[in-house]
């Protein structure tokens, strides 16, 4: 792996260990205070919380504690790793293709598809039989 598919993959993981937190706590908390909605389900989530007082309960209670897990800086090192692995995917990109792929915006929802699959390709490449890049 090349610099920038270490720091995706880094990213990754990290964010998705915070996220699993995140998620873990949501539902020690639903569990430990025995939230059941109207129709007899146990929300998996916080915002799955059907009354309006108890979810504002557990968002004041558990709200701090998740908000330090560090998720926000944790998508944020995220998207600044995906766009270095998409530049160099690009950097690497034939000349007559690249334009076309920078613009990556063909109708509604197409970028985001778009970037997920330059990240797909970008990530997968195999880049001992590329020159190194800074």
């Amino acid at each position: 792996m090349n610099k920038q598919q270490k720091q995706y993959a880094v990213c990754k993981a990290r964010l998705d260990a915070l996220k699993a937190k995140r998620d873990e706590i949501e539902r020690a908390y639903i569990v430990a205070h025995g939230i059941v909605n109207d129709d007899g389900e146990t929300p998996q989530r916080t915002w799955m919380i059907d009354d309006e007082s108890v979810f504002n309960a557990a968002c004041n209670e558990i709200g701090p504690v998740i908000d330090a897990l560090g998720i926000y800086a944790a998508d944020k090192d995220l998207e600044r790793a995906e766009d270095a692995l998409i530049n160099y995917g690009l950097s690497i990109a034939p000349a007559n293709i690249r334009e076309t792929l920078r613009g990556g915006c063909f109708g509604p929802g197409a970028r985001i598809k778009h970037r997920e699959k330059m990240i797909d390709l970008a990530f997968r490449l195999d880049t001992r039989t590329v020159p190194a890049f800074a």
